[in-house]
Formats: C-alpha cells, structure tokens, sequence
C-alpha cells in the first residue's frame, strides 16, 4: 500500500494498491475467479440458514445511571406540591373517579388499536374521540384501567368497560362545566 498523508485539517490520508499489487490482484482473479450467477428462480443468491450464537448474558457491560436509580427508588412518587401523583395543570390525574388505578398508554402504540378495536365492538367511539390526550413523560396518551383490553366477555372485560364509561362521562362532564364557565 502507499500511503499519502493527511493534514487532518479536512484533508484525510489515503491508501492505495502498489501498481505490484495491482497485478498481483489482477492475475489471481484471472486464475482462480469463479463467478456463479444468482438463479432468478429462487429470487437471489442463497445463504445458509443459520444463526448468530449469543451468549445467554444478556446486556452490555456499562456503568450505572444513578439518575435512573433514583427514579426507580422514588417510584412514581408526587411532588408534595402538585396534587394527583404529580400532575398539574390540564393533566388528568392517573387514578380513577372511584379511586382505581390507571395505567398510562402513550398515542400510536398497538395497545390504543386494540382499545379502540374493542371499543368498536361495543359501539363506542375511539379513545382520541373521548377522552382527552395527556401528556406523561414526554409523550402524550391516555390513562386507561389497563394497558391491554382484558379478554372479551370476562368479567375483567366488564369492569374495565365500566370504569372506562366512568372516565369519559367524567370527561364530557368537566368539558361541559368548562364550557358554562
């Protein structure tokens, strides 16, 4: 290889081929180059079917991120001077009228399809449509009764599609005393 030198002030070193490698290169192609063409039957070149063999340590070794570590140790504790578990403002508090326990679902994830899909069968609306959009660490979603619908005709199903009427009867109530105001 010959080497030109940078200056490494936008200018980079560059490697080339010796005109002796060149040859060198060239020749052996000439000799031994095999070239096999793909078959358009199969669509391509084919590649064995085989796998990567990964250690059964999962992870990377990297140092600990105290903050994280104090955020889990917190939990999800509130602010002593924000009501709702933190929430202020226009946000909507993550616990039920009756005092249950919702659970965040962020916007354009499979779960808000599978409410809404469920929603449909029971002849309701979209959660964007009844239920205001709440922002929750940098994203903006709902709190729901659960982060999955609960399987159809369970009694889980049931109270959940009960707690769910009480939250957006809930919303279009505080929307219509707002707009009284």
């Amino acid at each position: 290889m010959t080497v030109e030198r940078g200056t490494n002030k936008g200018n980079s070193s560059r490697y080339r081929p010796t005109e002796a490698a060149l040859k060198r290169a060239t020749e052996r192609r000439r000799e031994g180059d095999k070239v096999v063409p793909l078959s358009r039957v199969k669509g391509g070149q084919s590649c064995p079917r085989s796998g990567t063999d990964l250690s059964g340590k999962g992870g990377q070794d990297r140092p600990p991120n105290r903050e994280q570590e104090l955020r889990k140790e917190r939990g999800h504790a509130s602010a002593p001077d924000l009501p709702d578990e933190g929430q202020s403002g226009g946000t909507r508090s993550n616990r039920a009228p009756d005092g249950q326990r919702l659970v965040f679902v962020p916007r354009g994830i499979c779960f808000v399809r599978d409410w809404d899909a469920r929603l449909a069968r029971e002849g309701m609306t979209t959660l964007e449509r009844s239920l205001p959009l709440s922002p929750h660490e940098h994203h903006l979603g709902f709190w729901l009764p659960a982060r999955t619908p609960a399987p159809v005709d369970s009694p889980e199903w049931q109270d959940q599609l009960h707690l769910l009427r009480d939250l957006i009867r809930e919303t279009s109530e505080n929307a219509e005393h707002r707009h009284a105001v």
